[in-house]
């Protein structure tokens, strides 16, 4: 571990159990006083000493620990380490002094001991080359950090600067944007008062992925078991990102459900091919046998006609004249193919009535089930909503 994970470490241990009890403060300060200790430790740990030294400042103001007034010291002793600024070695004097008389017992009496004795050397070799130390107590200052990583900021319309960070600004209003890939830019108007540091910890939105569905005319729409709309869906739909469930479902088809990955402010196209159930497949079936035999019927039904009229006209020869053996027989044939054309047309009109009327009501009655019953529910994690999907192919 290093000393900077160290010190990070034990400043949270000791923010929470500091040496001496800490006057009683408002529920804002102390959550102040968290975002900006929060500030400080990102700071310290990438060696930007001066911002980690002023958002401990500035929480101990909020909220007085012995344990933030050690780290001010530490923070301050390491920055003199660096530029060897007057101002910075006395902050850091100060501070360690401060410690031992908040915490006269503390944990790090020992280590606030040895850098006083060492800092008050140094002091001393170096007290002729700054004349006059720099107070930052009437400074007016932003410290700004954000919630996700990689966030820059900008003040004022200045360039971006990345975050966390310390600046000094004028007393007033100040305009701040806070971006971040994949993130909704974050903008406040923040009011800096004079000779105080106004913190601020940015919480940027994650942006929304775009997901456009397609596929047959009709279709229910269904994310994360939400109802959208029926396709074609007048515009794309906008969904978290992560791992959304698209459903789609359409009377005489077979659901359909997926799960897509997406990222923030990711735009994807899903296309949904949905499959005729069973129940619309025989459907479909009987009505090619019903027209089938619809045909079939057309065509019996004219040999009727055919067989009929040839004996009607051997009817009306032997109305002026006798029979003849060939005509008799002729005659007497006509009508027996007519007598079973008949029957087999009734036949087959009876196949289509059966097979057509049974299509059609197997077609209307292959009808959407409920929600509930193709497992669209939801269930409740932690007081929030949450899809659970059990549908059965």
């Amino acid at each position: 571990m290093t000393i900077s994970s160290l010190l990070v470490a034990v400043c949270m241990g000791t923010l929470v159990t500091a040496d001496n009890s800490p006057p009683p403060v408002g529920e804002t300060d102390v959550e102040q006083a968290r975002n900006l200790f929060a500030v400080g430790s990102t700071a310290y740990t990438e060696g930007r000493y001066l911002v980690a030294a002023k958002a401990f400042e500035a929480a101990d103001n909020l909220a007085p620990r012995a344990a933030l007034v050690f780290s001010v010291g530490q923070s301050y002793r390491l920055q003199w380490t660096l530029d060897r600024q007057l101002v910075n070695l006395d902050k850091a004097l100060a501070a360690y002094r401060q410690y031992l008389e908040r915490a006269p017992s503390g944990r790090r009496r020992g280590d606030a001991v040895q850098h006083l004795a060492l800092l008050e050397v140094e002091r001393q070799h170096h007290r002729q080359s700054v004349a006059t130390k720099e107070s930052d107590q009437d400074r007016t200052e932003l410290v700004v950090s954000a919630s996700v990583p990689g966030a820059v900021v900008r003040v004022d319309g200045s360039d971006p600067k990345k975050l966390p960070l310390a600046l000094e600004v004028s007393p007033g209003e100040h305009e701040v944007r806070v971006d971040a890939e994949g993130y909704t830019p974050f903008l406040v108007t923040l009011y800096a008062v004079e000779g105080r540091v106004t913190p601020l910890m940015a919480r940027p939105e994650p942006l929304p992925a775009t997901l456009q569905v397609l596929g047959p005319r009709g279709a229910e729409v269904y994310v994360d078991g939400q109802l959208f709309g029926r396709l074609p869906l007048a515009a794309p739909v906008s969904v978290s990102a992560g791992e959304p469930t698209i459903y789609l479902r359409k009377r005489g088809y077979k659901p359909m459900i997926r799960k897509v990955l997406l990222n923030k402010g990711e735009r994807r196209t899903v296309t949904a091919k949905l499959r005729p159930t069973g129940q619309r497949r025989v459907a479909y079936g009987m009505f090619i046998g019903g027209i089938t035999t619809a045909v079939m019927t057309g065509g019996l039904a004219a040999g009727v006609l055919v067989t009929y009229r040839g004996a009607t006209r051997i009817t009306n020869r032997t109305n002026r004249r006798a029979i003849l053996p060939d005509e008799l027989r002729a005659y007497n044939e006509r009508r027996s193919l007519r007598n079973d054309l008949l029957v087999m047309t009734g036949i087959s009109a009876g196949l289509t009535v059966l097979l057509g009327g049974t299509g059609a009501i197997l077609y209307v009655t292959d009808n959407l089930k409920s929600a509930s019953s193709e497992g669209i529910g939801f269930s409740s994690i932690e007081g929030q909503p949450a899809v659970h999907w059990t549908v059965q192919f």
